[in-house]
C-alpha cells in the first residue's frame, strides 16, 4: 500500500474510533455498546497503529538521507523523508487515542462529571497533550474543590 494510502485509511480509521470514544463517553457503565467502542477506540485501533508505525519503521529505516535524533538538522534530515514523517503521523495518532481513553476512563474511576471532562476530550482530539493537559488540570481543581466542599 502506498503512502497516500495509509495515511488516508489510518487518519479516517483514528477519526472513526475516536468519535466512537466521545459517544462511548456518554453511554450508561454497563453498556455493552460502551464497553465495545472503548475496547475499540481504546485499545484495539492504538495497537493496530502502533504495528502499523512499527511495520513503518522497519521499512523506512534504511531510506536516504538517514538523518539522526541529535541535532535539529539531523531531525529534519530524519522526517524530510515522507516514509517516516508518516510514522510520526501513525504514532501521534495511536497516542491521542490512548489519552482519550484514559482520560475517559480515568474520569470514570474518580467519579468527575462527564461533562467537566468534554473540553479535555475535544483538546485531545487536536492535540493529545493538551487533552492530557487540560485533563490534569482539570483533575487538580476538582480534586481542590472536593476537599473545600467533601460531599455527604
Amino acid at each position: 500500500m502506498e503512502s497516500s494510502q495509509v495515511f488516508t485509511v489510518a487518519t479516517n480509521g483514528f477519526a472513526l474510533c475516536w468519535v466512537g470514544l466521545f459517544i462511548a463517553h456518554f453511554l450508561p457503565e454497563a453498556s455493552r455498546a460502551r464497553a465495545g467502542l472503548l475496547l475499540l477506540g481504546g485499545i484495539l485501533a492504538p495497537t493496530a497503529l502502533f504495528v502499523l508505525l512499527t511495520l513503518g519503521v522497519v521499512n523506512a529505516s534504511d531510506l536516504e538521507p538517514a538523518g539522526s535524533m541529535t541535532s535539529f538538522e539531523g531531525v529534519v534530515a530524519l522526517f524530510s523523508v515522507p516514509e517516516r514523517l508518516l510514522n510520526v503521523w501513525v504514532e501521534i495518532l495511536g497516542f491521542i487515542l490512548l489519552v482519550t481513553y484514559w482520560i475517559i476512563e480515568d474520569a470514570r474511576r474518580r467519579g468527575i462529571n462527564r461533562f467537566v471532562v468534554v473540553p479535555c476530550l475535544l483538546a485531545s482530539f487536536l492535540s493529545g497533550a493538551w487533552g492530557l493537559l487540560g485533563y490534569l488540570l482539570t483533575v487538580g481543581m476538582v480534586t481542590a474543590a472536593r476537599r473545600v466542599v467533601p460531599s455527604r
